[in-house]
């Protein structure tokens, strides 16, 4: 019995000082809604294409600068400006999404998205998420798919997957 009451006690304190880092909780956000376009432009692009205004490849070619467009807004974007949420490193992709404040992680996972849009290995789509009860966050979802080798590992940090939410970004 005793040693229950210990170990509850240990968990108890570590579960309270990960809250308490730094004297300031950690803010998080649950996604409750994702499209499946990156843009209303491209929602406006398949809608267009699936009533025969455009041929395939003039549809992909569309698609691709869509997602140019995209990038180049991140490439150029100040990080250090920007509300930003990510799922935590080496994590299962997750819905729940932590607040990123310290510019050297903001830094990185530009770096992180701009690699991966490199190997064709990230999907965006316009989110909304919602933060407490009452505030509804609107952005876009950025998930970085992960490379495996071929063993089946993910190596290195550049190949990890992970979900990022920037707030007010389409």
């Amino acid at each position: 019995m005793k040693n229950r009451v210990l170990m509850c006690s240990i968990m108890a304190l570590l579960i309270v000082s990960c809250i308490r880092q730094n004297n300031t909780p950690k803010e998080y956000i649950k996604q409750i809604n994702a499209s499946s376009f990156s843009s209303k432009e491209e929602a406006d692009l398949a809608r267009a294409f699936s009533t025969g205004a455009f041929d395939l490849s003039s549809y992909r070619e569309a698609q691709h600068f869509i997602q140019e467009q995209i990038e180049n807004r991140i490439r150029f974007s100040d990080f250090s400006r920007t509300d930003l949420y990510a799922t935590e490193e080496n994590i299962s992709p997750s819905d729940i999404l932590m607040k990123i404040t310290e510019l050297k992680e903001k830094n990185d996972i530009q770096q992180l998205i701009l690699y991966a849009a490199r190997e064709n290995r990230v999907i965006y789509s316009v989110s909304a998420f919602s933060q407490g009860d009452t505030t509804l966050l609107t952005g876009t979802l950025i998930t970085i798919i992960p490379k495996y080798d071929e063993n089946g590992k993910i190596k290195g940090w550049a190949n990890q997957g992970r979900q990022v939410f920037i707030p007010n970004f389409r």
